[in-house]
């Protein structure tokens, strides 16, 4: 796939003055395009792909959005290059057309593309181009990122606050023994931000007001926490004097079951808040699709949704974590929606945030 060719037309956008016409930029970012294709023509003739297609995010905006992406003129671009490598306007390979589309972003279906009521997805089952939709969980609403997902949650997952305590204590034990073994200088001058990591119990309790939900809270302590305890640690263990290790095993033993209560308390407590703010779009979906819905979770819904739009091949699900996997998986299976337009009618109703 060529991937986000429009970058070329919104940074031609950014650098144009105001309500400056773009007509001579598309011209040109099209001529590209047909060049692009026309390699992609020969390597489908060497045998060494089969077929060729086009990502863009932009597929679905308005027709006058200066970063927009028109399948007409792609398949303009395919011909010409194929008329060019072939000789043969109708032999081109170009096909399949990949574009974001979820709940929230309906623009494949609602959005003039070509003729007047003519949409991205009519166009795409005219000329057979396979429809990759990416982003089905994941929805932009204006400048915010919304999954499209409830999470499972314990409710005795305890207190956040008195997880960062725990962690807390855990580490000044930790630094007060590195102090006594007159290793606490030495590793800070090998590994950058010593401090800093044993100090996460009050760090992560000061900024815990201010995280904005389960999927930066993830961010931070998997990408950037997690791996910044293990290094150091890590160099901890090869500073401490021999007859100390013991009891340094038994002190990072601690420190790192409350710092997994603490991740296991704080997700939890993040699963329950997205949950409940997700259940009255989860209800609405449910009422307007019916029974067919009725023992899907909110994901398999919005999933299923994409699935079953006429012109959509394949609803491209992540597979960042198992449970993402596993909803999916107990899709492969499902019957379309008899209505493939009833969950966005319903999520119109009803803001993402609930």
């Amino acid at each position: 796939l060529l991937h986000t060719p429009e970058s070329f037309l919104i940074d031609a956008d950014a650098g144009a003055d105001d309500g400056e016409p773009l007509d001579g930029t598309r011209d040109e970012f099209y001529r590209r395009v047909t060049a692009a294709f026309e390699e992609l023509e020969r390597a489908v003739e060497a045998g060494a792909i089969s077929v060729y297609g086009v990502s863009s995010n932009t597929f679905p905006s308005p027709a006058d959005n200066a970063g927009h992406v028109s399948l007409p003129r792609l398949l303009r671009c395919a011909e010409a290059a194929a008329e060019a490598v072939h000789g043969d306007a109708s032999a081109h390979s170009f096909a399949v057309a990949q574009l974001p589309a979820n709940l929230y972003e309906a623009g494949a279906f609602t959005e003039d593309h070509g003729e007047p009521g003519e949409s991205f997805l009519d166009i795409a089952r005219a000329n057979d181009i396979g429809v990759l939709a990416n982003r089905p969980l994941n929805a932009v609403v204006g400048a915010r990122l919304v999954r499209l997902a409830q999470y499972s949650h314990d409710e005795d997952a305890g207190d956040p606050l008195e997880a960062f305590a725990a962690v807390a204590a855990a580490e000044r034990d930790v630094v007060l023994a590195l102090r006594a073994w007159d290793v606490w200088e030495p590793l800070r001058d090998s590994v950058s931000g010593a401090s800093v990591v044993f100090n996460v119990g009050e760090s992560l309790k000061g900024a815990f007001p201010e995280i904005a939900g389960r999927d930066q809270w993830l961010q931070v302590f998997e990408q950037v926490v997690a791996p910044s305890v293990v290094a150091c640690t890590r160099a901890a263990g090869k500073l401490v004097p021999g007859r100390h290790l013991h009891e340094w095993e038994g002190l990072l033993d601690v420190y790192q079951r409350q710092l997994h209560a603490l991740a296991s308390t704080v997700t939890s407590h993040f699963n329950a808040q997205e949950t409940d703010a997700k259940a009255p779009l989860w209800r609405e979906l449910v009422h307007e699709i019916g029974g067919q819905s009725q023992d899907m979770t909110l994901s398999q819904i919005a999933l299923n949704s994409i699935a079953s739009l006429p012109g959509v091949t394949t609803a491209l699900c992540g597979m960042k974590r198992d449970p993402y996997v596993a909803e999916g998986v107990q899709l492969l299976n499902a019957p379309a929606f008899d209505d493939p337009y009833a969950a966005f009618r319903a999520a119109t109703r009803v803001s993402p945030d609930g």
